[in-house]
């Protein structure tokens, strides 16, 4: 997660580890979440809505990746 990630909905990281599992993923990213006045809130909303129409042919990651940590390893981990 980046640093300054420091808004984030109850039980965050409870329901992002439940879908990471249910759904068997080996990487995955999540939204953004603004806690600010509502020129940025609109600004994030229209990324996140981005982010999502092209998450399927333009893989980036936001600012937090969830990653098992054998993929991690079969990378190279980080640099």
């Amino acid at each position: 997660m980046d640093a300054d990630n420091i808004f984030l909905p109850e039980d965050f990281l409870e329901t992002l580890l439940s879908e990471f599992k249910k759904r068997n993923l080996d990487v995955a990213s999540f939204p953004i979440y603004v806690k600010g006045n509502w020129i940025d809130k609109i600004a994030y909303t229209l990324y996140n809505f981005w982010v999502q129409i092209t998450q399927k042919f333009w893989a980036f990651a936001t600012n937090s990746i969830l990653i098992k940590k054998s993929l991690h390893e079969k990378i190279g981990g980080f640099d």
